[in-house]
Formats: structure tokens, C-alpha cells, sequence
């Protein structure tokens, strides 16, 4: 892209970044973000495939196929990146860790991954055998390591430089800093993206780097940032928001997904350069490509949007894009017979469980999974999860062990937190300043699903600190609601990721301002006290029943 080159002219010299020669390329790059363990095909929904493989998406198996069909055409000028979070989201990793992600990251052979948040959920000593296992880098350019345990240059990096073709094409990784909740000793910490990718590229640009790529796992607000702020970069290919990205073709050409935004985005950096950036959904139900063509100087062809980029596109992996590779299925077997335990049936539901379409809406499957947590502890007369902790949903029909790990993998434990009225709505306050007034859509929204609670919530310009205008509480003995009393103590049943803990900033974090009266760690996780729920409720038939109502203003 650029190099550091010292000029004198006369008497006088000038140190800057200048056009480093080399030759033109056109690369084709395919991109892939939060696998989270979905090795095998999915429904279209994310959930187990249940209605045979033609009516079914994604897997290893499709990746596998679709990439090579890709990669034989043009295999000196395609990468293959992936954009972070390949571990936790299924059975798959709960029982086996990383032992099937270094098996098919390798018989994918990517270029280099972007490390995810997730993928740090076993912290280091579930990273590092990866690490140490996988044909490719993985990078970061934003974390600093107070451990002898994870080596930068061994166990990961900052960048890797690949020459295509005679071009120098530079790729450097970044992390979500809300990673560091892994992390309450700081044995990682975790630094600005966009400084650390600026400095890392001016690095390679000053070595005479002509093409960078950002890779990495923060979101596509980030993601947009970085182009934003950064002119150096080239592409940035992003995930961790599980932002589906795409551009239709015409008024007939209509995804089954809700698009957030255009495949590539285009986004004109502080200096008037035009940079796209991409990112592919999750659970390996879209493969994204993009075919990108530089100059000699490493800068993308003009007009970017015809030239620079002469192919975009965000692949539904289904049986009418690509078939399964066959090998690739074989080698799932050996895994596939030790999950028999997981295929077990627990019970059933008369009605599909689905998640909200917002961020800032009650659903049905966040009603049964509060329902379940509330009814562990006797005493209990509130419960709260939040979105990001359920992944999926659940059709109507049987529900599996498999199925439950689906939608709440992370294997959290149900704790116990006594508070006072007063502190309970404290904390939902804190969920209710996300909110902004006339959008209800604006990410990260209210975020929660409660149990045990009635509440209107009008979120206006300047009521921060008092929008939940009403909140009830179920009576234990009546089930009738009344009131909340700010005095009284109330038992909540919470998530252990939602509670109190070092390092929590970047996470819901409605406990961490309020004062609790006691915190009593659970022993059994989200999983089993569901499953058990379930066994005890059998058929469930769970609603949508006015827990949460939100009043929002309108414009006149």
C-alpha cells in the first residue's frame, strides 16, 4: 500500500508514507465469522437440521465444498479469512473443546482468523492448544498478554504479511474489548481497535506493504470505524455482530434474513478513499465473497464500487448453491457418535419458540427460559437473561438435549442475588438507557427477558434514570402482581454472566451500580435447570403475555 520512503531534495529531506511499486492484483477474498460450532448443517432458522439435508444450510461440510469450488479457480490470488468466534455455541464444543475446531479449521486452511471473543471462553489455557495445533495465524493486533503462557509471534500475532502474485497483501487481526470479561486478573487486556490497527498499519506500510486487509471481532459498528478512520486499510472484514450484509439485485431479489446493511458496505475513510467492508451473518449459513482488483501502488481500482470490487456476494449455503463435500461428512462421524447422549428428547412444544425481531421486545423463548430459572429457587420472584445469551430458538415439535445447548450454550450457572425494590429497578434503569427514543430497532436496546415482572418502559430524550414508568412484581403465593415495594428484599434467579464481576464494562452490566444484599453463586447450570423444567412441564406452550411493554414516542 504505502512505504516509508526518505527523500532529499537539495538541503531539505521529507519523511512519509509514499506508493510502494508493485504489481497489479486482483484477489479474491472469502470470508466466514462466528461459526461458533456449528459443524454440522443447520435449519434455516439455526436450529437442528430436522427435515433432511435438502431442506437444511450451512455446515462444515458446504464451507469445505464451496471454498475449494472457489479457491480451484483462481488458488494463487484467493484467501480464505475467518473473523473470529469458531469455538462455543453448540454441543459440539461443551463436549469436545477444541479438538474439532483444529480439525476442520485445518482441512479449511485459512489464511489467517481473526481471534474472537468467544474463542477465549476457556480463557488462555483453552486457546492455546489451538494455537499451537492450527495451519494458520491467529491474530490480534489490540491484545497485550501479562502471561508467559500465550506468546505474541507464537501463539498469535499482530499481522502476517502473504505476498500474491508479487504484492505484498498485509492482514491485521483485531478483538472486541468487551473480551476482557475472560479476563478479571488481566492476564490479557485488551486496547483500542482502531489505534491498534492504525499503528499496526503504518508498520506495514512503512515496510512497504501495498494491500491491508483488516480482519477481525467487534462488531460491524467497529468494523465501520475502522474504515472510517483508518485510510491505510483496503477492506476490513469483520464479525462478532452477526450482521448480515447484502445488496439485491432487484425488487425480486428478497433473502429470508433482515438486512442490516449493503454487501460490501462502501465507507469513505477521513481522506475521501472509498473502502468496503463485509461481514457473513453467523452459524455458517453464509459463506461471503469478494473479488477486489488494485493498481500497481496497492490501491483498489476506480470507481471502487465498479472496479476496485468487480464481485460481492454473501453465499446461502443450501443445497441449491453447493452440495456437501462427502469426505468432510465422513470425517463428522467420529464426533457425531459420542453426541448419542445429547439426542435424548426431554419434551415438547406446541408452539415454534422464537426469538424477538428486536433487541427492545418480549418473546416467547425468553419467557420459558426465565420461567425455568424462576422456578429453581423456591424463593425466587424475579429472573433475567439476556438476549445475547439465547442463540436460537426452538420449532414447535420435540426438544432434544441438542436442541437446548443450541439456545443457551455457554453452560452458565443460575445464581441467586437478594436486593431491594429500589435496587431491582435501579438495575433495570440502567438495561432502559440503551433504549433511544422514535428507534426502536437501535442496537443494543433494552437487551433483557424477565420473568416474575410487569413493566412499562417509555423511553424519551430526558427520563434516563426513571423510563420504566411501571413495574410489578408476581406474588409467589397468589401469582397475582402487585406492586414493587422499594423496601422489600426480593430473591432473583440470574445468569452467572450477568452478575457483578471485575471487568464487566463492556457487558450488560445492570448489577455492577446497584447494591445487593447477597450473591450466592449457583452449582447447576442453565442447561440442566431448563432441561429439568422441561421434564416437569411437558407440553409447554409458552407466550407472548405483556412483561414487558415499551411506549415509544412518535414523531409529529
Amino acid at each position: 500500500m504505502r512505504s516509508f520512503v526518505f527523500l532529499t531534495l537539495i538541503c531539505c529531506f521529507n519523511i512519509g508514507f509514499e506508493k510502494a511499486l508493485g504489481k497489479e492484483l486482483t484477489l479474491d477474498i472469502i470470508h466466514i465469522n462466528d461459526i461458533h460450532s456449528h459443524f454440522e448443517e443447520t435449519s434455516h432458522e439455526s436450529s437442528r437440521c430436522r427435515d433432511g439435508s435438502e431442506l437444511c444450510v450451512g455446515g462444515v461440510a458446504r464451507i469445505y465444498a464451496k471454498q475449494k469450488e472457489i479457491r480451484d479457480r483462481n488458488p494463487d490470488t484467493t484467501i480464505f479469512l475467518n473473523a473470529g468466534d469458531f469455538y462455543q455455541g453448540t454441543v459440539w464444543y461443551s463436549k469436545f473443546k477444541y479438538q474439532p475446531v483444529v480439525e476442520f479449521g485445518n482441512r479449511l486452511n485459512y489464511t489467517a482468523m481473526g481471534l474472537g471473543n468467544h474463542d477465549f471462553d476457556d480463557q488462555i489455557a483453552g486457546i492455546k492448544p489451538l494455537a499451537e495445533q492450527v495451519n494458520f495465524d491467529l491474530l490480534a493486533s489490540n491484545m497485550v498478554v501479562n502471561s508467559d503462557e500465550f506468546v505474541e509471534g507464537v501463539h498469535f500475532k499482530r499481522s502476517v504479511v502473504k505476498e500474491i502474485n508479487g504484492t505484498r497483501v498485509g492482514i491485521i487481526g483485531y478483538i472486541t474489548q468487551m473480551t476482557e470479561y475472560n479476563f478479571p486478573e488481566n492476564k490479557i487486556e485488551f486496547t483500542d481497535e482502531i489505534e491498534s490497527v492504525k499503528a499496526e498499519a503504518e508498520k506495514l506500510a512503512a515496510d512497504g506493504v501495498e494491500v491491508l486487509i483488516a480482519l477481525g471481532h467487534s462488531g460491524y459498528e467497529i468494523d465501520v470505524e475502522l474504515a472510517k478512520n483508518i485510510p491505510l486499510l483496503d477492506v476490513v472484514v469483520g464479525g462478532h455482530s452477526h450482521t448480515f450484509l447484502y445488496t439485491p439485485m432487484g425488487e425480486d431479489d428478497i433473502p429470508e434474513d433482515r438486512i442490516e446493511g449493503e454487501y460490501p458496505t462502501y465507507v469513505t475513510s477521513t481522506n475521501g478513499k472509498v473502502i468496503p467492508v463485509v461481514q457473513a451473518y453467523c452459524y455458517t449459513k453464509y459463506l461471503g465473497h469478494i473479488i477486489v482488483s488494485f493498481d500497481d501502488q496497492g490501491e483498489l481500482l476506480q470507481p471502487v464500487e465498479a472496479s476496485g470490487v468487480s464481485f460481492a456476494r454473501p453465499y446461502l449455503l443450501d443445497d441449491n448453491e453447493i452440495k456437501p463435500d462427502p469426505e468432510t461428512l465422513e470425517m463428522l462421524v467420529r464426533y457425531q457418535v459420542n453426541l448419542t447422549e445429547y439426542k435424548t428428547v426431554y419434551g415438547y412444544t406446541e408452539t415454534a419458540m422464537t426469538q424477538a425481531y428486536l433487541d427492545s421486545e418480549e418473546d416467547n423463548i425468553g419467557n420459558a427460559l426465565t420461567d425455568s430459572m424462576a422456578d429453581f429457587y423456591e424463593d425466587a420472584t424475579i429472573s433475567l437473561i439476556n438476549n445475547g445469551g439465547i442463540r436460537t430458538g426452538f420449532p414447535e415439535g420435540e426438544i432434544s438435549g441438542e436442541d437446548i445447548f443450541m439456545v443457551i450454550p455457554f453452560q452458565n450457572t443460575v445464581d441467586r442475588l437478594k436486593m431491594k425494590g429500589s435496587e431491582v429497578k435501579k438495575a433495570l434503569e440502567v438495561a432502559a438507557e440503551k433504549l433511544v427514543p422514535n428507534d426502536p430497532a437501535k442496537y443494543p436496546g433494552f437487551g433483557l427477558q424477565v420473568s416474575g415482572l410487569k413493566m412499562v418502559i417509555r423511553p424519551e430524550q430526558d427520563n434516563i434514570g426513571n423510563r420504566i414508568v411501571s413495574i410489578q412484581t408476581k406474588n409467589l403465593e397468589t401469582d397475582d402482581y402487585e406492586d414493587l415495594e422499594m423496601d422489600k428484599v426480593y430473591t432473583l434467579a440470574v445468569g452467572s454472566f450477568m452478575v457483578p464481576k471485575k471487568n464487566a464494562r463492556y457487558l450488560r452490566g445492570i448489577f455492577d451500580f446497584v447494591e445487593i444484599e447477597e450473591h450466592i453463586p449457583g452449582t447447576v447450570t442453565d442447561y440442566e435447570i431448563f432441561k429439568q423444567w422441561l421434564i416437569k412441564n411437558t407440553p409447554i406452550n409458552p407466550q407472548v403475555e405483556g412483561r414487558m411493554t415499551f411506549e415509544w414516542q412518535t414523531d409529529n
